[in-house]
């Protein structure tokens, strides 16, 4: 039976709510679902109620992370939404978001963009606030086509409007993770390495977290859609890290 478990709801990026999403996924045959939202485990209890005696649901959290001075994503699974080390972690994150946003947001006003934090904050609804929803106002103005044009004209890295935030280190994500009573798993693999030998030595530096400090990444996220078959069935074989 197939499950999904890398999903996100309009607690974060995601275009349906928590519910929506379970009733989705049972459509579609889905034996699990896991909601792994950016950075919040707050659609965690109403995707539950939604999913209870329906579907299995894992809940999870999506972290960006730092490696190595580049940005990885991991998610954690089973690691909230309660009390934890891990949720007081993501307090902080939370926090940097909120500034990195007001920054955003004067920085487009300079550029002489009509927008306002408050539109911003609308267009997200709940959750978690971020760049998406920047770039979806700025749509909504018509001051871009599209929100791929908001990001590269203005909102990634490198733009005028980028602005960064705080991020986690690799090992601290894994270390609360696993304080928090739950296990890490490396999400797009293909973005944290450039060749073969570059993805054999940050997976098997990743998998030496585990080995010397027992924290490390226990799975790696394989099957996606913009992978082709043989990098999707080779990649496991080259990260040292369960798949």
């Amino acid at each position: 039976m197939p499950v999904d478990l890398h999903t996100h709801s309009t607690y974060s990026d995601g275009t349906e709510d928590p519910a929506r999403l379970i009733d989705g996924a049972i459509a579609a045959g889905m034996g699990a679902l896991a909601l792994t939202d950016h950075d919040t485990f707050e659609g965690i209890a109403e995707a539950t109620e939604a999913a209870r005696g329906r579907i299995a649901l894992i809940p999870g959290v999506e972290l960006s992370v730092e490696w190595q001075g580049r940005a990885m994503h991991l998610l954690a699974y089973w690691a909230g939404p309660g009390p934890s080390p891990l949720a007081d972690a993501l307090g902080e994150v939370r926090d940097s978001r909120t500034t990195r946003n007001v920054e955003i947001v004067e920085a487009l006003r300079a550029m002489g963009i009509e927008i306002t934090l408050e539109e911003v904050i609308a267009e997200a609804g709940h959750g978690v606030v971020g760049r998406p929803h920047v770039a979806a106002v700025l749509m909504a103005k018509g001051a871009v086509e599209s929100v791929a044009q908001a990001f590269d004209r203005y909102l990634a890295a490198g733009r005028p409007a980028y602005r960064s935030r705080l991020r986690l280190e690799v090992d601290q994500a894994i270390r609360l993770t696993r304080e928090s009573g739950g296990v890490s798993v490396v999400a797009h693999p293909h973005t944290v390495a450039d060749d073969e030998d570059d993805f054999r030595g940050t997976f098997a530096a990743i998998a030496e977290l585990g080995l010397k400090r027992k924290v490390g990444a226990r799975g790696l996220r394989s099957i996606m859609e913009e992978f082709m078959l043989d990098i999707m069935y080779t990649l496991p074989s080259k990260s040292d890290v369960s798949e």
